[in-house]
């Protein structure tokens, strides 16, 4: 099952998300219409991809959920260390981040 938490802003989302005074790796992504991240693993960290605009599609182990945020609330969705996922854009830009804490 995909875990999808949505918050209020990024910092709620940042501070429910990640472990205090452990080191975390923030990457900030930005896609064009028809960009896709393939099925991959990571298999040593737990990872967030956090939005709050943009139309895209993520899948996980044969599930799959859209989105099309307007800027109302953020989303989280999280991908334990292990789990293979993808990201596809449908949207003409997305630009999101990916929170990865080592497991």
């Amino acid at each position: 099952m995909i875990e999808i938490k949505y918050f209020l802003g990024l910092e709620e989302a940042f501070d429910r998300v990640m472990v205090k005074d452990v080191d975390h790796v923030l990457i900030r992504h930005s896609y064009v219409k028809g960009t896709k991240i393939y099925p991959h693993i990571h298999h040593d960290a737990a990872e967030w991809v956090i939005a709050s605009k943009g139309h895209f599609k993520v899948s996980s182990m044969e599930e799959e959920e859209t989105f099309n945020l307007k800027g109302e609330d953020v989303v989280t969705i999280y991908y334990p260390a292990g789990r293979e996922h993808a990201l596809s854009v449908l949207g003409e830009r997305l630009d999101y981040f990916v929170l990865r804490k080592p497991s």
